[in-house]
């Protein structure tokens, strides 16, 4: 006698809706429609059309591509390449053309790092007059930090005015009185604790007929000085055991109609007193621009101060925003928190970016270290997001969890399957 087996009804599986959509134009006759989404990167889709389809018409290089499940986007791309792929021979209807492109993130390769303050026209008269030249001092690397000329010092104190280089005191070389040694803190006993390091910076404007600048200054007992976040001289206390009693000095060019900032790190080497000393000069003139004093904003580097992951970012769009060179990019996170509305971790000391680089390349090396980012479907595929890292420490205690992961499924047999099977492979 046969035996009879009664197989179980499959569990019907919902049917879920794709819907491809060129400029917002729904396509009726869309085939071998995929993409690939990627973390922290840019990805990429593709769809493809019959050659005899009308709807060809509407897609060109740069429409904005989404694909949508049961009305929700989830996944935008522009229109990069276009190949016509013939299937078999015979008519027009059997050959079809392949869309595809990269995600709407590649649209922050628009935004290019330019010198921290830009790029400027030559005043009229002058013999170059209206080219366009980059700012000096020029680098090829950006140092996106203290040292910049848009990072904001608010938080830091005034400089404490040590004493004034008189007798004794005063550098070998070094030719203005009237400045003073500066520290960001008093000092108690007559000297200051050995091994500590201080920010200065200060924001001067030469005058329209100003070309270049002299810049002497003195440092108990080792200094890294910056114009316009650019290195511009460095000592080595291996070598320059000398640094705080013969003063060193520096010509640099600049354009005097705009306003430079000059920031200097200072380390406390030796016991005694620690301090700053440096004046500005107009070039091969005795006119003052600017000299050290309580007017300069000074920090303990200890404090670590510089900018988030967020404001590099920032920064870089309001410099685009200012050039009139940025598309309709918008954040879900701002200079303090990220898209999770968690506090940003400082970047300690600086981040380096090289000129000519573009946001995408600042948001991918930030991705190496700092942040997990995505463009979202949301903003019609414009809204850049970025979360803290896994691992990454949050100030106040925690640590960064990055976009999160996906939520847990429950499998039940007879629910929502049909059949479990547990395989193990050695």
């Amino acid at each position: 006698m046969a035996a009879i087996f009664t197989l179980p009804a499959p569990i019907a599986e919902p049917t879920r809706r794709l819907t491809v959509k060129v400029n917002g134009t729904t396509l009726t006759e869309r085939k071998a429609v995929s993409w690939q989404d990627i973390g922290s990167g840019v990805g990429n889709g593709t769809f493809s059309l019959l050659n005899d389809d009308t709807q060809n018409s509407i897609c060109t290089i740069g429409a904005l591509v989404t694909f949508e499940l049961d009305g929700d986007p989830v996944f935008r791309w522009f229109i990069e390449n276009i190949n016509k792929t013939q299937q078999s021979e015979g008519e027009e209807a059997e050959q079809v053309t392949v869309y595809s492109g990269r995600a709407t993130a590649s649209l922050l390769e628009q935004v290019i790092v330019y010198p921290s303050t830009g790029i400027y026209e030559v005043p009229a008269g002058q013999f170059v007059a209206g080219l366009r030249v980059a700012t000096k001092p020029y680098s090829d690397e950006r140092h996106l930090g203290w040292m910049e000329p848009g990072f904001d010092a608010s938080a830091w104190g005034s400089a404490v005015e040590v004493l004034s280089p008189a007798g004794p005191f005063r550098p070998e070389g070094f030719p203005d009185p009237a400045a003073e040694w500066i520290w960001f803190e008093a000092a108690s006993g007559g000297e200051h604790p050995t091994g500590d390091s201080s920010y200065f910076r200060y924001t001067f404007t030469p005058g329209g007929a100003v070309f270049a600048v002299k810049i002497f200054f003195a440092a108990l007992e080792e200094v890294e000085l910056y114009l316009d976040g650019v290195l511009i001289a460095r000592t080595d206390p291996a070598l320059d055991t000398d640094v705080g009693q013969v003063a060193r000095s520096v010509t640099v060019e600049v354009n005097g109609a705009n306003a430079h900032t000059l920031a200097a790190r200072v380390t406390h080497l030796v016991s005694g007193l620690a301090g700053f000393l440096c004046t500005i000069y107009e070039h091969d003139s005795a006119t003052v621009v600017a000299r050290t004093s309580s007017a300069w904003d000074a920090v303990d580097a200890a404090t670590q101060p510089g900018m988030t992951p967020g404001a590099v970012v920032n920064q870089l769009v309001a410099e685009a925003i200012a050039r009139g060179a940025i598309p309709s990019v918008t954040f879900s996170f701002n200079v303090t928190d990220d898209s999770a509305s968690n506090t940003w971790p400082p970047i300690t000391g600086d981040f380096s970016v090289r000129i000519g680089d573009t946001l995408l390349d600042v948001v991918q090396q930030l991705g190496e270290s700092w942040v997990e980012w995505a463009m979202e479907v949301g903003g019609g595929g414009q809204l850049l997001a970025m979360w803290i890292a896994p691992g990454i420490d949050i100030p106040g205690g925690g640590v960064g969890t990055g976009r999160g992961g996906a939520s847990g499924v429950t499998f039940a047999e007879g629910v929502n399957c049909t059949e479990i099977r547990h395989e193990v492979t050695g």
